[in-house]
């Protein structure tokens, strides 16, 4: 079977009467386009990292997907994020949030601490929107300049 990510093996069950579908993949396919590079995508959107989603295909369809493949499907919405991350701003906004959360989080097979930085706009018509996301080993005056000018260098003008 061949799919976006690299070739599968599969071996389906046979029934005597012939009476068995397969929910992903369709009968006589030599392809796989029936949506698990959306599940895979939707795992990794979710914090799931590459070994779990491994596991967790291969648990719930029983379909064994090596790292590698699973690396290629995810890598292709890198260049989105990218996108939105250098996406032009509105000129002006009514109301700005920026906050700094801390998390613990798995690095290198060990728990760090990272800080979170979030900024948030709304318009003067009341739409909201997320103007960035950006992430350091601390908070510190420092990166939260660095995030304005990256902000003000994308169209926003600090009045």
């Amino acid at each position: 079977m061949k799919t976006e990510g690299g070739t599968l093996s599969l071996n389906p069950p046979r029934d005597r009467t012939g009476s068995f579908e397969p929910t992903i993949v369709e009968k006589r396919s030599r392809s796989l386009k029936t949506g698990l590079d959306e599940v895979i995508l939707s795992m990794y959107a979710k914090g799931n990292s590459v070994e779990d989603i491994h596991r967790l295909l291969f648990e719930i369809y029983g379909v064994e997907y090596s790292n590698s493949a699973i690396s290629l499907i995810t890598d292709r919405i890198w260049p989105d994020i990218v996108a939105w991350q250098q996406r032009a701003l509105r000129a002006c906004y009514a109301i700005m949030y920026l906050d700094g959360i801390h998390f613990r989080v798995k690095e290198d097979h060990k728990f760090v601490n990272k800080c979170v930085y979030t900024v948030y706009g709304i318009d003067c018509d009341g739409h909201r929107d997320i103007l960035g996301i950006y992430t350091s080993e601390n908070e510190s005056a420092h990166i939260w300049g660095q995030i304005l000018e990256d902000i003000s260098s994308r169209g926003y003008r600090i009045y």
